[in-house]
């Protein structure tokens, strides 16, 4: 594949990358965990971020104590805790900076999400993002999440670009993959839980995606990596 000096589109992931969800739900679980005696190590939680049904933190819970839990009502409150948590929160840095220079420049933005879309939605109208998306590609319109390319395939033909033409924004590794494997190059932005999982190598970095300049890399062409199995 040929090189391109410039991202045609912008595909965004969404927790992690958008809005920090994930660490208030890693926390939440990791506090049930220590009530039970337990540990919820990063390395297993991992294994879920990015993805859906990845791990699922009641069946190992309840391998761990050897006893039946009840996993709806459990849930049900984590995923309260989250949202009280995540709804004090302003999109993370650099965001709302991409999407100007985005913008400024003619590039097209999408959200590709393993999530479903009325939780992605739901949280770019609290935001006021929803409308800076030409589209995004969640859970719910495709038979695959990530790692699979499913997502950003749908995301960057409903765009009508290449893969290698648009540029996918990671915080995860499973996102990653997926992208890797859609054949749209990948800028990796980690964030505090992440950081300290493994990604696949040779991808691009950046700190924040407040750190990132549109305009100069027209200069550094972005060379797609060839999908992977």
């Amino acid at each position: 594949m040929s090189a391109v000096s410039w991202p045609a589109a912008l595909v965004f992931d969404f927790d992690g990358l958008i809005l920090d969800t994930e660490t208030p739900e890693f926390e939440g679980w990791q506090a049930l965990y220590t009530e039970y005696g337990q540990h919820l190590s990063l390395q297993a939680w991992g294994q879920a971020i990015g993805t859906s049904g990845g791990f699922d933190p009641i069946k190992d819970l309840e391998e761990l104590t050897d006893q039946r839990l009840d996993g709806a009502r459990l849930r049900a409150e984590q995923h309260a805790r989250v949202i009280e948590q995540v709804r004090r929160q302003d999109a993370l840095p650099g965001v709302r900076g991409l999407l100007d220079q985005a913008q400024e420049l003619g590039i097209a933005c999408a959200v590709a999400s393993s999530s479903e879309r009325e939780w992605v939605h739901g949280w770019l109208l609290h935001l006021g993002l929803l409308e800076r998306f030409a589209l995004t590609r969640c859970r719910d319109d495709v038979k695959r999440v990530k790692p699979a390319p499913d997502l950003y395939a749908a995301a960057v033909l409903g765009l009508g670009v290449a893969p290698e033409a648009a540029l996918a924004l990671e915080d995860s590794p499973n996102g990653a993959r997926g992208a890797v494997a859609a054949g749209v190059p990948v800028l990796v932005v980690k964030n505090p839980l992440t950081a300290q999982l493994t990604f696949p190598a040779g991808l691009r970095t950046a700190a924040s995606l407040a750190d990132v300049n549109l305009r100069g890399w027209a200069a550094e062409p972005i060379r797609p990596l060839e999908p992977r199995a």
